[in-house]
Formats: C-alpha cells, sequence, structure tokens
C-alpha cells in the first residue's frame, strides 16, 4: 500500500471524528490548535484601533444584568423597556455621548499615525466586514422568507447515511470492509434533490413577485435560459455554415452545458468510489 493511501485515510479518520491514528502525534502538532488560540487571544496588542464604545442601552443592560440575575435565579434576564425608556435611559445617554466622542478623536490620532499601506488594510478590513454582515442579513432574510434549501450531491448523501457506521472505526477497519452500495442510488437520490429543488425555487420566485420582492428572483428563468440557449445553437450553426470551416469544432452552449453535467456526475462517482474503499 503507497504512503499517499496511507494518508488519505489517516485524514479521513481524524475528520470523522474517530478514533487517533496509528502512530503518535509530535506534541508540536499536538498543541497547534493552543497555540493558534492564544495567538488570536493576544492578536489586539495596545497599537490597534481603538474600541468602540458601548451605547446608552448596552451600559443600562451591563450595570442591570447582574442585578436582576440575583434577583431572579435560573429565569431569563429580559430587559422590559417598553415603558419610561426616556427614564431609563437618562443617566447613560451623556455618558455614552462623551465616551463616543473620545473615541472618534482616538480614531483619528490613530488614522494618522498610519502609513499608507496600512490605511487601505484598514480600509479593505472595514469594506470586508461590512460585506459579511450585509451577508449574513441577506441569509437571514432569505431564510425567514422560506428559500428552498440547495440540492445535494451523492457524495452528500452518502456521508449522511454512513457518517454513523464510521464513528468507533480505524482507517484499516473501514478499508477492509467495503460498502457494497451502488452509486446509481446516491446519483439518482441527487437527481431527484436537484428536481425538487428546482421545483421549489420557481414557486418561492412566483411568491416573492407577487409580494414585489423582484430583487431576490434570478435574473434568467430556466425557460429564458433554454430559449436562449436554442438561439445561440442556431447562430452558431449559420456562422460555421457561411464561413465553411468544417476543422474548427465549435461547441454550443446546451453541449457545454450536458457536458459540465457530465463532468458533475463522474466526480461524483470517482467521490463515492474514494469514500467506498476507505470505508
Amino acid at each position: 500500500e503507497s504512503v499517499f493511501a496511507l494518508v488519505v485515510k489517516v485524514w479521513f479518520s481524524t475528520m470523522l471524528c474517530v478514533t487517533a491514528p496509528p502512530f503518535p502525534i509530535p506534541a508540536v502538532l499536538r498543541c497547534t490548535g493552543v497555540v493558534g488560540s492564544a495567538l488570536r487571544a493576544f492578536g489586539s496588542s495596545a497599537d490597534g484601533p481603538p474600541k468602540k464604545p458601548l451605547n446608552a442601552y448596552m451600559r443600562y443592560a451591563q450595570q442591570q444584568r447582574p442585578l436582576i440575575v440575583a434577583q431572579r435565579p435560573g429565569e431569563m434576564c429580559v430587559f422590559d423597556l417598553s415603558q419610561n425608556l426616556e427614564m431609563f435611559l437618562k443617566p447613560y445617554v451623556d455618558t455614552s455621548a462623551a465616551a463616543m466622542q473620545q473615541y472618534y478623536a482616538e480614531m483619528e490620532k490613530y488614522k494618522a499615525q498610519l502609513t499608507r499601506d496600512q490605511s487601505a488594510l484598514l480600509e479593505k478590513k472595514k469594506r470586508e466586514s461590512m460585506a459579511k454582515k450585509e451577508a449574513t442579513k441577506k441569509k437571514r432574510e432569505l431564510k425567514s422568507l422560506g428559500k428552498p434549501k440547495r440540492p445535494r450531491t451523492a457524495v452528500n448523501i452518502f456521508m449522511t447515511e454512513h457518517f454513523e457506521e464510521a464513528k468507533g472505526k480505524t482507517a484499516v477497519v473501514r478499508s477492509t470492509n467495503c460498502i457494497s452500495t451502488p452509486f446509481k442510488a446516491y446519483l439518482q437520490l441527487a437527481e431527484d434533490d436537484r428536481i425538487r429543488y428546482k421545483v421549489e425555487m420557481k414557486t418561492w420566485e412566483e411568491q416573492m413577485i407577487k409580494m414585489g420582492r423582484e430583487d431576490l428572483v434570478r435574473k434568467k428563468s430556466t425557460g429564458e435560459k433554454s430559449n436562449m440557449t436554442c438561439n445561440n445553437a442556431n447562430s452558431l450553426f449559420i456562422i460555421k455554415k457561411k464561413m465553411k470551416k468544417t476543422t474548427d469544432v465549435h461547441i454550443t452552449t446546451q453541449t457545454h452545458i450536458m457536458e459540465k453535467r457530465k463532468n458533475g456526475e463522474n466526480k461524483d462517482k470517482v467521490c463515492l468510489a474514494f469514500i467506498l474503499y476507505i470505508f
């Protein structure tokens, strides 16, 4: 057995949270996670950007939370500010405003001492943080609107069904006891899931159009894509006929899509064969 196959088996055993590999792990590798967490903990030095202060509500919650927890042990700490909101937050508004002014002054001093590259890096991190927040917000919105889940691949379905069987087994046992499961069953399940996703997405997009949320609908529907594919195929055929170039083979859009789908199925087959060999 080759060294590459042994390394792959050990990697799969660690990824599936099974027993430890058959060889001792060096202390350097065992402490990698601890060192990484320690570096992340001490990553923010004193020379970094100033921390943004808390607002009036967070200051009130931070001060009142221990008192409420002491009065109601074992209960969820919820702050009811529906009545007399200004009366509760008035002592904390001035403090929060003063802390915010100090934060802006410290931020200006911090930006003034940065170089051009450091300023560009700071702006880049800010844009990435904003983009991440927007993506998270959009994902929550789509989930609340009931957007269908994306279809699973054959490999995902196989791993979901046989994940529990792999627990407690070493790589050698899984390689000797191969699971004789046909590939076509999982490929058919993946195809059924893809059809399910297509139907549910069409219904969901129709509901979004009725609600006036056309911004959540995909730009090109399946019918438009098929018509566009036929038009492109006819155009390519006419161009090839006029130019009379029989040696050059032009692949149409439909052929490209079918080949791409076929390659995806072949990849699923290869992945399933590889996983079944390891099991």
